[in-house]
Parts: C-alpha cells; sequence; structure tokens
C-alpha cells in the first residue's frame, strides 16, 4: 500500500468557482493494484460536505510528460471540453509527494456552508481523499470560500 502524504489540491470555492489552493491529502494505493495512470484511467473528482456530495466530473483523458517519479498528467483539450473544466494537473514526485490542481469556472455552486469540504480523487482502482478547512472572506455571508491558512 502507498500513501501520499503531503499532497496538495487546487479546492477554493467560490459560489459557483473553483480555484487553486493547497489542502493535505494522501493516497492510499490497495494492495495489488496497478500504479496510477490518468492517461488509460477515468479519474473521477468528488467534493462533499457534511450535507452531502456537491461536485462530482468524470474526465478521461490526460497527456503525460516525464519518468516515474517525476510525472505530470494533463488533461488533454479533449478532456477539458467534455468534462467542461478549465485545467486539471495531476503531478507525482519521489518524495512519495504530489498535487492535484483542478479549475472548473463553469459549474454552479450553490450557497452553502463548506467549512469542512472532503475531496475523494479515484484514479481507477486508486482513492486519494483529503480534507480541507474552508473560510468564508472576505465578508462571511459573502459566499467566497478560500483555503483556511495553515499554520
Amino acid at each position: 500500500m502507498r500513501h501520499l502524504s503531503r499532497t496538495s489540491v487546487a479546492l477554493s470555492l467560490s459560489n459557483g468557482f473553483i480555484q487553486p489552493s493547497t489542502a493535505s491529502l494522501k493516497i492510499v494505493e490497495p494492495e495489488g493494484a496497478a500504479a496510477i495512470d490518468p492517461t488509460t484511467q477515468p479519474v473521477k473528482v468528488t467534493l462533499s460536505t457534511a450535507a452531502g456530495f456537491f461536485y462530482t466530473k468524470t474526465i478521461t483523458g490526460f497527456d503525460v510528460r516525464g519518468r516515474v517519479p517525476n510525472r505530470r498528467w494533463t488533461a488533454t483539450a479533449a478532456a477539458r471540453a467534455a468534462a467542461g473544466i478549465d485545467a486539471c494537473v495531476i503531478d507525482e514526485d519521489p518524495n512519495n509527494d504530489g498535487s492535484f490542481f483542478l479549475r472548473d469556472v463553469n459549474t454552479t455552486v450553490a450557497m452553502a456552508d463548506f467549512t469542512n469540504t472532503s475531496l475523494d480523487l479515484g484514479i481507477g482502482p486508486d482513492q486519494l481523499t483529503g480534507l480541507a478547512t474552508m473560510v468564508e472572506r472576505p465578508i462571511l455571508g459573502g459566499g467566497r470560500w478560500r483555503l483556511q491558512s495553515e499554520p
């Protein structure tokens, strides 16, 4: 089983806008699972709060650059158009770190409390999970949520 501990994710919400920020994640690769390969496996992104799921997208089609353990997968133009997203990038690195970036300015996110936002990222049989603590800024009730600064 492989764990990626210091992973980052793009997850700042602003009433219909998901933009770059960072949060802690870990990847848990099931015993006997093949290495992740977004070029051949669909990538499913799900965001939720205690109230339930509020965002789900499946992205199929990534280009890869680099070699193990320094690969970067970027969603192709066709995959971005099909999923209705602006960008999706997955990075790995040799220290069992990595990052995930998603930008989707076309999806409307209902007004809600996003204080504790969970991310589930499925790549084939592999699952990345994480929790981001969000704060509403600059005005409470304004609908613009940002990742809480880490200490």
